[in-house]
């Protein structure tokens, strides 16, 4: 593993793997359309690893659980600094919504938000199922 301070970009990662997770389930679950709008930013090696397992979990929860039963679906993956030195990271659906109703889920990102020091907030999303946030300082 290589050395945990040493800074490294997260963007593109975290926009191919989201495209990655959607191409893997997307056999099963139908026509899941992803959109990703992942600004430039680095982190340190540790926190990025953090970062990136934090929105696998998110997309993978979102599409085992907000899409099921149905044919076809949208998902938002968006990462982004923000004023004051932090960043959002927001994974959106329009699914029939969601939960961490799985402790081992919840536990997950919330020791993975631990090692970001992120607030993470869920509420109905805008599109019409959850919207999951998690705020993080950089």
């Amino acid at each position: 593993i290589r050395d945990g301070d040493e800074v490294l970009p997260c963007s593109e990662l975290m926009c191919e793997i989201s495209s990655c997770l959607v191409a893997l389930f997307r056999p099963a679950l139908g026509q899941i359309t992803l959109s990703t709008a992942c600004e430039r930013m680095a982190l340190s090696a540790c926190r990025r690893r953090a970062l990136i397992l934090t929105a696998m979990e998110l997309v993978t929860q979102t599409l085992l659980q907000a899409f099921d039963g149905r044919s076809e679906g949208q998902l938002s993956v968006a990462l982004a600094p923000e004023r004051g030195g932090s960043a959002l990271l927001l994974v959106e659906d329009n699914g029939r919504g969601w939960s961490f109703d799985t402790k081992a889920s919840r536990r997950i990102v919330s020791e993975l938000a631990n090692v970001l020091v992120a607030d993470i907030s869920c509420r109905r999303s805008a599109m019409g199922g959850t919207e999951t946030r998690v705020q993080f300082p950089v």
